[in-house]
């Protein structure tokens, strides 16, 4: 309920004055809007959950939702897989063209991931140049699949320097990728898809 939608947060309260015999003599109360509140604690919330330069679900929020996912898979005996992706050379990057356009690359690997990943699963920016993918449900075959369709995406994507039209740096990644192992923890499945 943001306030650049028109729609405004009030919250009221009231106190009920009785007579001797419980009738309802006169009512005071008083309403504040409180939207720039409600606003302030949903910019804190998705400084809390959601990383600021890409967009996606931190690793604090992916780690929270991993958990909850594998639970899940575990009482349901489902699978799941976890794709782990790594930036290539991404240090070069920097090196060579300057933390702002390592930045550049990192938010256009973070679009490409809004655009490939499924709406059931979850993408998010886990540190540096580190991204993961949770597939809830996944087989193997289905989880490769996402895989080569995100590796695909982003060798295919040309990120532009500013003022540099014809020269564009061409991204590359590596992607680990494995199913989840029931009994095993988060911090296991995490590490097996990073190896």
């Amino acid at each position: 309920l943001a306030p650049h939608n028109g729609v405004r947060v009030l919250h009221e309260q009231a106190r009920v004055f009785k007579t001797d015999t419980g009738q309802i003599h006169y009512i005071e109360g008083i309403t504040q809007d409180i939207t720039e509140l409600v606003d302030a604690q949903q910019r804190i919330r998705n400084l809390a959950y959601y990383d600021a330069l890409t967009g996606l679900a931190n690793r604090q929020l992916f780690r929270e939702l991993l958990l909850h996912e594998l639970q899940r898979a575990q009482r349901q005996d489902k699978q799941c897989a976890l794709l782990f992706i790594d930036l290539d050379r991404f240090k070069r990057i920097n090196d060579t063209y300057g933390h702002p356009y390592g930045d550049h690359v990192l938010r256009a690997v973070g679009t490409i991931l809004k655009e490939v990943t499924p709406a059931d699963c979850l993408a998010a920016r886990i540190g540096g140049e580190e991204f993961a993918v949770l597939v809830p449900s996944s087989s193997l075959s289905d989880a490769r699949a996402l895989a080569e369709s995100v590796r695909l995406r982003v060798a295919a994507a040309r990120v532009r320097r500013q003022g540099q039209d014809d020269d564009a740096t061409r991204i590359t990644i590596s992607i680990g990728l494995t199913l989840f192992r029931h009994g095993e923890n988060g911090t296991a499945f995490m590490e097996r898809a990073d190896q």
